[in-house]
C-alpha cells in the first residue's frame, strides 16, 4: 500500500475567474511522515509553530534563501513529487465549450471529443479570449460565464447571453464563428433549463488530482492511500473521484486524444487531515506555493531571481502537468459520431461493476 499527499495553492473554490491567483495548483509527494518531518527539521530549523507555509516561507528573504535548501532537496529525490498547475482562465473557457458548445454538436451528431478536437476548440477559443477580444470585454465574458457556473439559474443564464450578444454585434473578424456557437450553446441551455446539470461544473480540483495520479501511477504499482490536507471544496465535490476511484468497477482503458484513461484509479482510500499534523502535506504545500507564485503577475525582480536561482537549485526537476492554453487549434469541424463519444464512455465505465463474486 503506498501512502500519497497532497495539497493545495491558489484554492479560491469555484471562483475561478480570480485575476489575483490565475493559477491552481495540487502539490503531491510520496515522501513519508517521517522523512518529511526530518526534511523540515533539517531545512527550516527556526521555524516557529507546528506547520509551515509556503505564503509565510516566500514572503520574506529570509524564508526564501531558506527555500533554496529546500530546492536543493528535492533535486535529490524529484520523482517525489508532483504538481498539477491549472490555468483558471483556461478552466473557464474550457467549460464554456464542454458546457455549451459540446451538448449542442453532441445533439446534430458530432463526436466532439474524438482526436482531441475539443481540446484544439478549446485552444482556439483561448487564443479569441486572450488575443482577439479587447481584454476587457474577454473579462467580462469570462466573469460573466463564471457566476452562471457558481450559481447556475435563469437569471445569470441571460446575463451571460447579454454579454455574448454584446460582443458579437461588434466582434472583430475571425471571432464571430466562435462567439455565434457559445450564443447558440446558450440559448439551447436557457430553453431547456437543465441547470442541474451545470452544477459543480467549474470545479478543478478533482482534475488535479487525477493529473498527479497519473504520476503515481507510472512509478508504483499501487494500490494507494490518499491523505488531502483538510480541503472543504474538495471533499465537497468528490463525487468524481469516488466514481473514479470505486473499487467495484470494472477494469477499463479509454483512448482521450492522444491518452489513455485506466478506471478504476486504484485508489483504497481517500482521507482529510489537518497539514500541522502531518509534514508530508506541508512538502505538498511548499512545492504547490512555489509553482503558482512563479508565475504570478507583477513579481519584483528580486522575486523573478529568486525563483529562476530555485528553479536550477532542484524545483526545475519537479514534474509539472500543466492544464493552460495550447497552441494547437481546430480546423474544420469535428468527426461525425460512430459510437459513443469518450464522455459517454467514461460514464459507462464507471456504472459497470465487477462480476460479484460466489
Amino acid at each position: 500500500m503506498i501512502r500519497v499527499f497532497f495539497d493545495e495553492s491558489g484554492q479560491t473554490g469555484t471562483h475561478l475567474f480570480d485575476l489575483s491567483q490565475p493559477y491552481f495548483c495540487l502539490g503531491s509527494t510520496d515522501v513519508i511522515e517521517e522523512d518529511a518531518a526530518e526534511v523540515l527539521r533539517r531545512v527550516f530549523p527556526r521555524q516557529q509553530g507546528p506547520e509551515l507555509k509556503s505564503s509565510n516561507i516566500l514572503k520574506h528573504k529570509s524564508g526564501r534563501r531558506q527555500f533554496l535548501t529546500f530546492a536543493e532537496e528535492v533535486a535529490t529525490r524529484p520523482n517525489s513529487f508532483c504538481v498539477a498547475k491549472i490555468s483558471k482562465r483556461y478552466a473557464v473557457v474550457s467549460k464554456i465549450v464542454d458546457q455549451l458548445v459540446e451538448p449542442m454538436l453532441h445533439e446534430i451528431g458530432y463526436d466532439f471529443y474524438k482526436g482531441g478536437y475539443s481540446r484544439r476548440f478549446a485552444n482556439s477559443v483561448g487564443f479569441m479570449v486572450e488575443h482577439l477580444l479587447p481584454r476587457a470585454d474577454a473579462d467580462r465574458m469570462l466573469a460573466s460565464y463564471n457566476a452562471f457556473a457558481r450559481d447556475p439559474n435563469l437569471g445569470t443564464l441571460r446575463s451571460f447571453i447579454s454579454e455574448i450578444d454584446a460582443l458579437l454585434a461588434g466582434a472583430p473578424k475571425g471571432v464571430s464563428v466562435f462567439l455565434d456557437m457559445i450564443a447558440h450553446g446558450a440559448r439551447r441551455a436557457e430553453a431547456r433549463q437543465d441547470f442541474f446539470a451545470f452544477e459543480g461544473s467549474n470545479e478543478i480540483h478533482v482534475t488535479a488530482a487525477i493529473e498527479c495520479m497519473k504520476f503515481w501511477q507510472e512509478k508504483h504499482a499501487g494500490p494507494f492511500e490518499v491523505v488531502h490536507d483538510e480541503s472543504t471544496h474538495f471533499f465537497r465535490y468528490a463525487r468524481s473521484w469516488k466514481m473514479m476511484t470505486d473499487p467495484t468497477v470494472e477494469p477499463q482503458v479509454i483512448t482521450i486524444g492522444d491518452k489513455t484513461l485506466t478506471f478504476p484509479i486504484p485508489v483504497t482510500s481517500t482521507v482529510s487531515a489537518g497539514s500541522h499534523e502531518i509534514a508530508s502535506l506541508q512538502l505538498c504545500d511548499l512545492v504547490a506555493g512555489f509553482v503558482s507564485r512563479m508565475s504570478a503577475q507583477g513579481a519584483s525582480d528580486e522575486f523573478r531571481a529568486f525563483v529562476q536561482e530555485a528553479i536550477e537549485a532542484g524545483m526545475g526537476e519537479v514534474t509539472v502537468y500543466p492544464v493552460d492554453f495550447g497552441t494547437e487549434f481546430a480546423e474544420g469541424e469535428p468527426a461525425r459520431a460512430d459510437g459513443p463519444d469518450v464522455m459517454d464512455q467514461i460514464v459507462h465505465a464507471v456504472q459497470r461493476k465487477r462480476p460479484a463474486r460466489n
